[in-house]
């Protein structure tokens, strides 16, 4: 199982994506994923996959459960519980929709 979700971690990419939001509370201490998360597709050289995708970030001030919403270049929208999930299951599953894509 790691070897697959390290696998997807390689692959993964923002090209099949149109938008990314992520949300969380910062005063709630149950924010890793969504943070972790959020630095993986933040950063420089996954912001250049797809430099149409647009990343936004809400920060709450109420102690809602953190969660990522994605959409894909077709509409279709995944959803995220960011307490349940980690960041890494989230980019498995992330990649495997874009495959049917």
């Amino acid at each position: 199982v790691l070897i697959g979700i390290m696998a997807s971690l390689r692959g993964f990419n923002l090209a099949k994506l149109s938008q990314i939001r992520v949300v969380f509370s910062s005063f709630d201490n149950r924010i890793s994923s969504a943070r972790e998360f959020l630095r993986r597709v933040s950063a420089h050289k996954m912001s250049e996959s797809n430099p149409k995708c647009r990343v936004t970030t809400d920060i709450k001030d109420d102690l809602s459960n953190p969660f990522i919403e994605v959409t894909f270049s077709d509409g279709s929208t995944l959803h995220f519980d960011a307490v349940k999930s980690t960041a890494l299951q989230m980019v498995a599953q992330i990649n495997i929709k874009a495959r049917t894509l």
